[in-house]
């Protein structure tokens, strides 16, 4: 959902004057400078007062809002090296925009909307303290279940989950044995 909100979003940049671009960059990117748990704490106010319910809709909401200008960074890096002209030679030849957006626009970006998402998906995944805020009761996200099982038991699960992670841990039994 971040990536489409971006795409859509470096698609309005592209046709904004350059002052007016700059502006709504600003704005858009006030998110990072904000800490996670004032963020967190915003949110669920501004959820208590719009009546959304805390749970998974308000997670999904929480990190579109969080992921979102890290996302919109990098796709907007990929469209400035986009040709225009490319555009309008496809539209030219008599493809329809929306033809020329899938055919030709789409295929050039489409690096850096895989780097918008895998980004978004790893800053969303790393942002405990603004899940913890917005997750309401009943719902359990990895990093909650993680962080619950870490301080109220010390599991062999925790430690499985890390030697997962860790790069110099051997995977294969082979490799266990000759360690």
């Amino acid at each position: 959902m971040t990536v489409v909100l971006a795409t859509a979003a470096a698609l309005g940049f592209r046709r904004l004057p350059a002052h007016w671009r700059r502006v709504l960059q600003a704005t858009f990117y006030l998110p990072v400078v904000v800490p996670g748990i004032v963020t967190g704490i915003a949110l669920v106010f501004w959820f208590k007062r719009v009546g959304i319910p805390l749970g998974y809709p308000s997670i999904l909401i929480a990190h579109v809002v969080h992921a979102f200008p890290y996302a919109l960074a990098v796709i907007l890096s990929s469209f400035a090296s986009l040709d225009p002209r490319l555009e309008e030679v496809s539209q030219d030849l008599g493809a329809t925009p929306w033809r020329t957006f899938w055919r030709v626009t789409f295929q050039l970006v489409r690096p850096g909307l895989l780097g918008g998402a895998l980004l978004a998906f790893t800053l969303s995944f790393d942002k405990f303290v603004l899940t913890f805020f917005v997750a309401g009761g009943g719902v359990i996200t990895l990093p909650l279940e993680i962080h619950s099982l870490v301080r109220f038991l010390i599991s062999p699960v925790v430690n499985a989950i890390a030697a997962d992670l860790h790069p110099e841990v051997p995977r294969t039994r082979a490799a266990w044995r000759r360690s």
